[in-house]
């Protein structure tokens, strides 16, 4: 004879004595296995994902993929905003090193692009921060100083229509940050200013259509942290990693990214 599990007893106490349920607590217990049976499956499993867009988190209703600015103003500037997730918790952070590559559907890269240093025509006019007051749909992950590191013409496959940018978040010693899965996170805010677009002294170029890719975000940790610093490079669903400049052309987003295999090829996005 088996054994009588739990369930069993509960019903044997229960039942009639013709061996029967009543009727009313056998269409509960119906409707019990019915609920069971409905039940929603446990919620996927968080993913990382890179997402970038203009004017707002990625998130927001307010955010768009491309900008169509008309190249007719000097004043003010543009809000590129890169932002993250993880796919799992991750602490003793000190900061992030993003990677951003842009394609110039141009032959060689406008002079309204090289936004390096002098003598570049628009030196300077690509500032980062991490100001996201008036913005929704992502977190700000609490880091206190932002840079522009770098802007290298000619980058990321020696094609003269392309600039990688790299920039960096972080906190001074000794404050580090966490990070939680099911939350996107504002990486950095990257502002493109537009001084120099028109009149005496603009620099030429605006017009011509191009794509900005965030390729990648490196997680700097605390030297010696238990497995050490992440990388995240899957782009969000839907191309979430593009952001295009004066129209939508997936080629020339296509032309950047680089999606590296090894950690020594991961590494030289960052030299």
């Amino acid at each position: 004879m088996r054994p009588i599990a739990p369930f069993d007893r509960f019903a044997a106490v229960l039942r009639d004595p013709r061996g029967h349920l009543p009727r009313a607590l056998a269409t509960f217990l119906a409707a019990l296995l019915l609920i069971g049976l409905a039940s929603p499956p446990a919620s996927a499993t968080p993913t990382e994902a890179l997402r970038m867009a203009w004017d707002d988190c990625p998130l927001s209703p307010a955010a768009t993929s491309n900008e169509t600015f008309a190249c007719d103003t000097n004043l003010g500037s543009l809000p590129l905003f890169c932002a993250f997730s993880v796919a799992h918790p991750i602490d003793q952070i000190i900061g992030l090193e993003l990677v951003v590559d842009f394609q110039s559907s141009a032959a060689t890269l406008p002079d309204w692009w090289l936004l390096g240093a002098p003598p570049d025509c628009r030196h300077d006019e690509l500032v980062a921060s991490l100001d996201y007051a008036g913005t929704s749909g992502c977190d700000d992950p609490g880091f206190t100083g932002a840079l522009v590191q770098d802007f290298l013409a000619g980058e990321p496959r020696g094609q003269s229509s392309q600039a990688r940018i790299k920039a960096v978040a972080y906190v001074p010693s000794p404050q580090t940050v966490s990070l939680t899965t099911d939350t996107t996170y504002h990486a950095i805010r990257l502002n493109l200013l537009l001084d120099h677009t028109t009149g005496p002294n603009s620099c030429l170029g605006c017009g011509p259509s191009g794509c900005l890719v965030l390729n990648s975000i490196l997680v700097r940790r605390v030297p010696g942290a238990p497995g050490g610093d992440v990388m995240i490079s899957a782009p969000g669903p839907a191309n979430a990693n593009w952001a295009t400049w004066r129209g939508v052309v997936p080629a020339l987003c296509t032309a950047v990214p680089v999606r590296p295999t090894t950690w020594g090829q991961l590494k030289s996005l960052y030299r």
